[in-house]
């Protein structure tokens, strides 16, 4: 950034977010608009705009009362078929705050050129850092992520966490400070399309190799391609004028990347907890919203609507979250995960209701175990678990209902190996409630 910045107060900024809106959620859905209409020209797209546009404004890490978050690096992903416009967002983005740094991993992206290692430079070897540790405080945006290796994935792990780069030497340890925010834009692995999966977060666990590595991510985002494919060939007349300008927005970027985790300020930590608390009963089925770290998703989302609608701290010259930008994080969850969790799968750490409701109905629950521990289960065995009516009802759900199940000659095999993990922990559940 060449321009100049103060903690001061900008009222420009101020002015040009909250002119005409009267809450926090107008601000950010007009901003959205704003890019929409002036620099990003993506229809039909809105939410999409706004993730990315969130992706910048992530923090680091930051406090909640006595809870401080120790995940250094947040992480957006955006899954979607090709051409929705994932991939030239970003770089429009790049453009209009002036940062970032872009990196294509269909390219032979290796572990040495995203974090470092030795490399061939004229007649020497010489050490040098990644595209990673380079971006120390900014943010990389990581396209066709779906390409990366999982050995390349599981080694960016460490440093997401910790926010240190670090490799081993034939001279020693090296490391240095990585706080990185990640966009990172996928397809499905191989030549399998999104529609083809019963639910975003199957193709999502396929990228990124497990559900607890996709848990890992403060956000994830399904794009669809527009249904009204007419909107794509239509020239749009502007529905706002353009306030949201380089030049402010470039200023706007500057103040959030300067926040740390003193100059955060909750208004209410207790309400984040109780938000968190609800979010984590409302889609707590989703291995993505771990009870555990609740609320430090809706913290970090907070903290970056409020950095995006400008909540200046006078006190600080920092950043304050109000109760209202942790019902709009809450909102965000809630809308773009709900439709995730209404056909969640057995790979994404789901069962069916249906199923659960079967299981319920077996008295002596001992007798599931033969579900959690055979790696096929023959008529004999259903009819002695669930009785003859329920059986039958059992191998309609689970073999042409949900699918989790397959036929093998006489017997019936589970198509994921997260099935018989879900029955041994339902089982041992039961176990324990007598």
């Amino acid at each position: 950034f060449s321009y100049k910045f103060s903690h001061q107060k900008h009222d420009e900024l101020k002015a040009a977010l909250w002119a005409d809106c009267s809450s926090h959620s107008e601000v950010i859905w007009r901003t959205v608009r704003d890019l929409r209409d002036h620099v990003l020209h993506k229809y039909g797209q809105n939410t999409m705009i706004m993730v990315e546009w969130m992706s910048w404004f992530m923090p680091f890490q930051f406090r909640i009362g006595q809870y401080l978050c120790h995940k250094v690096c947040p992480e957006v992903m955006i899954l979607g078929p090709t051409r929705v416009g994932k991939s030239t967002m970003a770089k429009d983005l790049t453009v209009h705050f002036g940062a970032g740094r872009y990196a294509d991993c269909g390219a032979n992206t290796t572990f040495v050129g995203l974090i470092g290692g030795n490399a061939d430079i004229g007649s020497s070897r010489v050490f040098t850092w990644g595209l990673i540790p380079t971006s120390h405080g900014g943010g990389v945006i990581l396209d066709e992520y779906n390409k990366l290796s999982y050995d390349v994935m599981g080694g960016l792990t460490n440093q997401k966490s910790s926010g240190i780069a670090e490799r081993i030497t034939n001279s020693g340890v090296r490391k240095t400070k990585a706080f990185v925010r990640y966009l990172t834009l996928c397809n499905p692995r191989g030549r399998k399309k999104l529609a083809a999966y019963t639910t975003p977060l199957d193709a999502a666990i396929e990228v990124v190799g497990t559900p607890q590595d996709l848990a890992r991510i403060d956000f994830l985002y399904a794009a669809k391609s527009v249904r009204d494919k007419t909107i794509l060939n239509t020239f749009h007349a502007p529905e706002v004028d353009h306030r949201y300008t380089r030049e402010l927005a470039r200023y706007h970027l500057k103040w959030t990347w300067s926040l740390n985790k003193e100059t955060i300020r909750f208004e209410d930590p207790k309400y984040v907890l109780k938000t968190s608390q609800k979010l984590s009963d409302e889609l707590g089925k989703l291995s993505l919203i771990a009870p555990a770290e609740a609320k430090f998703k809706v913290g970090r989302t907070a903290v970056a609507i409020a950095s995006m609608c400008y909540s200046h701290d006078e006190d600080t010259g920092g950043v304050i979250v109000k109760n209202e930008h942790v019902d709009v994080a809450h909102s965000l969850y809630t809308s773009v995960y709900g439709s995730y969790i209404r056909n969640a799968s057995v790979k994404a750490g789901v069962l069916p209701d249906d199923i659960i409701e079967l299981f319920d109905a077996v008295k002596d629950w001992r007798k599931l175990r033969i579900l959690s521990t055979s790696d096929r289960w023959g008529q004999e065995d259903l009819n002695f678990i669930f009785g003859n009516a329920d059986a039958a009802k059992f191998k309609f759900l689970a073999q042409l209902e949900y699918c989790i199940v397959k036929r093998h000659g006489s017997f019936f095999i589970p198509v994921e190996e997260e099935l018989q993990e879900l029955i041994s922990e339902y089982v041992n559940n039961r176990k324990a409630n007598g």
